[in-house]
């Protein structure tokens, strides 16, 4: 079973651009981050993937705030984030 949405689909000025794309990538850090630390206190186990994503991250907020860095301000910035949820079964490798 397929869904599919737009997250994003509107033209932006840069500054509300780059607003709108940090909050959202430090949402997702913050999310690993107590999903982490949840495990942990759970499990006592840490995931590798996890501080690996949260580097990722980090490095793609880094490159954006170099990308709107010299921006003019009377420039626009068309965000486009189409979202595709894909139900299925857990693998059994997966477990």
């Amino acid at each position: 079973m397929v869904h599919e949405f737009k997250l994003i689909d509107t033209t932006y000025s840069p500054a509300e651009a780059k607003e709108i794309l940090e909050k959202l990538i430090n949402e997702k850090i913050n999310f690993f981050k107590l999903m982490e630390l949840s495990n942990y206190i759970k499990f006592q186990e840490d995931r590798p993937h996890v501080y690996k994503r949260i580097a990722e991250l980090k490095e793609t907020s880094e490159n954006l705030k170099m990308i709107f860095k010299n921006l003019p301000s009377d420039f626009e910035v068309e965000l486009d984030c189409p979202v595709t949820i894909r139900i299925k079964e857990k693998s059994l490798s997966e477990s």
